[in-house]
């Protein structure tokens, strides 16, 4: 099977807003962004055709892999909501990556005021990764 060529910008702006595209058409360019593991223009094509079995494929990865503004994205979309317990799921999957500010934002759309705490100290105690620890306090701006 031939890989289809993904759209540039100009043309993927025109087959997302300009003529009438067949839903068809879209679902397919969705999934040939979401099998370059470009989710956020997947999302794209997939909110234009309202393609649920996308958007379902989106949410779950986008979970899985506790990516916060995509989760965002999905809910922005109108077409889908995000439960607290997936914010959690979310959340739980961004500390595991060591995306710390992912696993933030998802627990504080989550409500769970418990496992907002638990982050906010993963924060505070995290270090750089260039191994220098922080100063205890910040540096004064140049006069």
């Amino acid at each position: 099977m031939a890989r289809q060529t993904l759209p540039d910008s100009v043309e993927k702006r025109n087959i997302l807003h300009g003529a009438k595209t067949a839903p068809a058409t879209l679902v397919a360019i969705g999934e040939t962004y979401e099998q370059e593991g470009r989710l956020a223009d997947a999302l794209e094509f997939f909110v234009k055709a309202k393609h649920d079995a996308g958007l379902d494929r989106v949410k779950a990865t986008a979970i899985e892999k506790g990516h916060s503004l995509l989760l965002l994205r999905v809910r922005r979309s109108g077409l889908r909501e995000i439960t607290p317990e997936e914010w959690l799921r979310g959340s739980a999957a961004a500390t595991k990556a060591g995306r710390l500010q992912d696993a933030l934002w998802c627990a504080e759309q989550s409500g769970d005021a418990e496992r907002l705490e638990a982050v906010r100290e993963l924060i505070r105690g995290a270090q750089p990764t260039n191994g220098v620890a922080a100063p205890a306090t910040p540096p004064k701006p140049p006069i």
